[in-house]
């Protein structure tokens, strides 16, 4: 009798533990490519997510793209629009984030198409970033670097 109700205790304690895990599983967030994003939008519809991309952070321009090409190229539909709660994450200022590689967490909404409907969905409750150390200069700024460099080294 007594190792019938150990035994029970025991399944007892370890159905509650893989609810538990199931459940905890469920409010991760999942590593999503953008490119899922945009072709299985509803799946993730609502659910948390951590998507990487180049990250944009300007006046009616806050977004992740695919890549660098498709945000200078103004290619939209490869992007998703970021709605932040906040203006920092990590003690950091979102503004610190533009024109960076990097990963966002937040949750995914494919019926907000973000600023006049441009993008394909919208990341919000963004609470977590993970970015490169330095924003991404653009090809004017090395240009200019370089050409300043050679100056000095002339003198």
């Amino acid at each position: 009798m007594k190792s019938k109700i150990q035994r029970g205790t025991v399944l007892l304690l370890l159905f509650g533990i893989l609810q538990n895990t199931k459940a905890g599983q469920d409010s991760l967030p999942k590593m999503v490519s953008i490119i899922d994003l945009i072709a299985n939008g509803q799946k993730y519809d609502g659910k948390k997510v951590f998507v990487k991309g180049f990250i944009v952070v300007e006046f009616e321009g806050n977004a992740i793209y695919l890549s660098r090409d498709d945000c200078e190229q103004g290619n939209t539909k490869n992007g998703i629009w970021l709605a932040f709660s906040k203006d920092s994450l990590d003690g950091k200022s979102v503004q610190d984030f533009n024109r960076s590689y990097g990963g966002l967490f937040g949750t995914f909404d494919t019926k907000n198409y973000g600023h006049l409907g441009l993008f394909s969905g919208t990341l919000k409750g963004i609470d977590r970033a993970i970015v490169n150390r330095k924003p991404n200069r653009n090809l004017d700024d090395l240009t200019q670097d370089s050409k300043q460099k050679n100056k000095s080294v002339k003198k």
